[in-house]
């Protein structure tokens, strides 16, 4: 899945200049480049200089499946399974290794309205740990997950003390309704921030179509830096056309066009 830069967009360019991306061609007669998007995600400086990243586009176009290849290559790297690795390219293996977390964000607005996503025969009941944050609903996630391991809030916090995370929010564009998706919106926002103070290293991976009305609400007010790449006008070849509207500014909004294509 290939992504686009626009050769205005000097800062981006520079970065991808400096990052030692492999996947890289030419896109004429624009001027622009091309560029690998999962190797644009795992580059380590582009990690550092964007740690936050949106990626927009229409049902079906690649967006889950780009976070979800992402969180596959760390997760292989990390259970060391041989015989996965020889199948990922050579060179997205040298990205920063991180502790993938994977969420649905219709799951964390159910949660936010005190139901338990968790539990098929409690459903509407929140879980006795409910908290109305981002990081009481990915720690009653991994509980679920464990078995029923006991893991709290606290244990977020101590385990992004001390290792690289990786945390992908998927489908907020599936969360119906405007006032429920602003108030997750804030959620994130604010869990984010929080993390952000305490995480050795974060990077954050929302996945969602394309929805002028909630991303200036989401960048609003004091936080960490973003780039905000805003998407121009339809391609006809499927790729990613990234634009960053500021260089002070470190979210990454993406936004994919046209025929599905292959390659990563």
């Amino acid at each position: 899945m290939p992504v686009y830069v626009d050769p205005r967009q000097e800062h981006l360019f520079r970065l991808i200049s400096a990052s030692g991306i492999t996947d890289i061609r030419p896109d004429y007669p624009s001027g622009g480049l091309t560029v690998g998007a999962a190797e644009l995600l795992l580059n380590p400086l582009v990690q550092l200089v964007a740690p936050q990243v949106v990626l927009e586009g229409a049902p079906g176009q690649g967006k889950s499946t780009l976070a979800q290849f992402i969180c596959q290559v760390h997760r292989i790297r990390l259970l060391g399974e041989s015989e996965l690795t020889r199948r990922i390219p050579p060179h997205l293996l040298n990205s920063p290794l991180r502790l993938p977390i994977k969420a649905d964000l219709r799951d964390f607005a159910e949660w936010l309205d005190q139901k338990n996503p968790f539990s098929p025969s409690d459903h509407r009941h929140p879980p006795a740990n409910w908290a109305p944050t981002l990081e009481a609903f990915l720690a009653a996630g991994l509980s679920y997950q464990s078995g029923g391991a006991r893991f709290g809030v606290e244990d977020l916090h101590a385990l992004s003390s001390v290792s690289a995370l990786l945390i992908v929010l998927d489908g907020l564009d599936e969360v119906p309704g405007v006032e429920r998706r602003g108030d997750l919106i804030r959620a994130i926002k604010a869990g984010v921030l929080r993390l952000h103070e305490l995480a050795a290293s974060l990077q954050v991976i929302i996945t969602s179509s394309f929805d002028i009305f909630y991303w200036p609400r989401l960048m609003l007010g004091n936080g960490p830096p973003v780039v905000h790449a805003r998407p121009t006008l339809p391609t006809s070849n499927g790729r990613l056309e990234v634009r960053c509207a500021g260089e002070e500014r470190r979210w990454i909004c993406s936004r994919r066009y046209g025929a599905n294509t292959s390659s990563a």
